[in-house]
């Protein structure tokens, strides 16, 4: 039988009770407002955004709001933290402005704002935007955005799956079936439908099927029975994949500026002929996976040697070292897969996402100055933030996330960050965080592409004083010699809404100087 409480054991049990909800009330209430009691000032009187803002001022190659509303993962989280926006009216919340350099309109830019930065972006090659020579004009720009991987925040043409595919181990039956007697294609193919200016390959086809037989896929220089066109394969890689060497032509020579048809080569497992950028160091796999033009003295020598590795399998295999066990365990190997495997893993979208931790850090940066000592900054935000740095409403019972705390940690003292320095100082006396951009030099004429036109023009003499003719006219107006005729009409509008003079230019000059 169950003993009854007395009246006085049952009002000391409510009192305790009682005493024990008003003391949970009170805890959770401190637990859950102390944020807010020191974050409640009058300098800052408003929570972090839940997504951070950022901006881009310009369009993207004329669309007003084509990243409009785009969610930007914190690395490393695989959850929205920053949010693009073209609203110009966040420009007070967005920690970076960012400009495309293909819509970049000097006359068309906002005030500058003391600490925050100005990014340039893009992954056209520098050649399609002459403004970028000019010095005075990338003065502009604090960071940068582009397709080079010594970028800030670096959106190549690759991701991940360059590594995953370039490194597969080699196929032994596929490459004894290449050097088989019963093998019959020949050693080089090439697959292209860009047959327009600027990219002018096809005279360097016609020139190499002079001294090595080669396949020719697609709308140019097509050597192939009609009907044969690649864009009817299943892919790119499965029409080159039976061949031994490929051509890869990339329409400007800039320095780094690769797209997928050199990755396509890699996931083909054949060899690449390329005509590109000097130094292939932080794209190719191996300093033999690629074959150069510039390292042969002509196209002659080029297609002798060629010829030379097709009939050689030893010599061949050289090209593919770095997909034996020896070359994928070498220490270039490793470093090669760490950039492209870890910090460039998702390709444009990783750059994206460095730039939103960038972003991220350099707010709370602005808001650490609010507090009088770190302590207190780290106690008003590590139950607040998720750990994309997000802002909510956190349950003050749970313990905070040791993400959240090592990066409220991790926010360097007002005074240290160089965060405060004026903006007309440059910016560029800030660590290694801003750089005044440079004019951009890294593009150059490609051989191939001088071949081209040397052959049109000794085909037709005629030609000579009307095309050097043209020339001097477009230098005068300021155009691109070598433009097409469609597209000249394009620049002389981008050229009203810019007001620049490209005929300054030293490199506009030197390309006259092909004709």
């Amino acid at each position: 039988m169950v003993r009854r409480l007395t009246r006085p054991c049952r009002f000391i049990l409510s009192a305790l009770l009682a005493t024990a909800a008003a003391l949970v009330l009170f805890h959770r209430h401190r637990s859950s407002s102390f944020s807010i009691d020191e974050w409640d000032r009058d300098d800052a009187a408003t929570d972090p955004p839940r997504h951070l803002p950022l901006l881009i001022w310009s369009n993207w190659y004329g669309w007003k709001d084509f990243w409009e509303g785009r969610g930007i993962d914190y690395c490393g989280t695989g959850k929205p933290a920053c949010i693009v926006t073209h609203d110009r009216s966040m420009l007070e919340h967005s920690p970076v402005v960012l400009f495309h350099n293909a819509d970049f309109n000097p006359k068309d830019i906002p005030k500058r704002e003391k600490g925050k930065p100005w990014v340039l972006f893009g992954r056209d090659a520098p050649i399609d935007n002459p403004w970028q020579l000019d010095p005075h004009l990338m003065r502009h720009f604090d960071l940068s955005m582009t397709h080079r991987t010594d970028s800030d925040f670096p959106i190549p043409w690759f991701d991940r799956s360059l590594v995953d595919e370039a490194l597969r181990p080699l196929d032994d039956k596929r490459i004894a079936a290449k050097f088989s007697r019963f093998y019959d294609l020949p050693p080089l193919v090439w697959a292209e439908n860009e047959c327009n200016p600027p990219s002018r390959y096809p005279a360097l086809v016609r020139e190499l099927q002079k001294h090595v037989p080669m396949h020719s896929y697609g709308e140019c220089e097509n050597t192939l029975p009609k009907g044969r066109d690649f864009r009817q394969a299943e892919s790119h890689v499965r029409v080159i994949e039976p061949y031994k060497f490929v051509l890869v032509t990339e329409y400007a020579t800039c320095d780094q500026f690769v797209q997928s048809k050199l990755m396509n080569a890699f996931r083909a497992g054949i060899v690449p002929v390329v005509d590109g950028p000097s130094n292939y160091s932080q794209i190719a796999p191996s300093p033999n996976a690629i074959i150069h033009v510039n390292d042969f003295a002509s196209l002659a020598d080029l297609a002798a040697y060629l010829v030379k590795a097709a009939n050689d399998k030893q010599l061949y295999l050289k090209h593919l070292d770095y997909r034996t066990p020896e070359g994928r365990t070498s220490a270039a190997q490793a470093a090669w897969r760490k950039f492209w495997g870890v910090t460039m893993e998702r390709g444009e979208w990783s750059g994206w996402c460095h730039m939103c931790a960038y972003a991220t850090r350099r707010h709370f940066a602005k808001l650490r100055r609010v507090f009088p000592d770190h302590k207190a900054f780290v106690r008003a935000f590590q139950y607040r933030l998720t750990d994309q740095m997000t802002w909510h409403d956190r349950d003050p019972r749970l313990p905070p996330s040791p993400h959240v705390v090592s990066f409220l940690q991790s926010i360097p003292e007002p005074g240290n960050s160089g965060y405060d320095d004026d903006p007309e100082d440059g910016l560029a006396k800030i660590k290694s965080e801003f750089s005044v951009q440079a004019a951009d030099q890294s593009c150059v004429v490609g051989k191939w592409a001088e071949l081209d036109v040397s052959q049109r023009v000794h085909a037709n003499r005629t030609l000579v004083a009307k095309l050097w003719k043209q020339v001097q006219e477009r230098l005068k107006a300021g155009l691109d010699p070598l433009m097409s005729a469609e597209d000249e009409q394009d620049q002389v509008d981008e050229d009203d809404k810019l007001d620049v003079n490209y005929a300054d230019y030293p490199s506009l000059v030197a390309k006259a100087k092909l004709v």
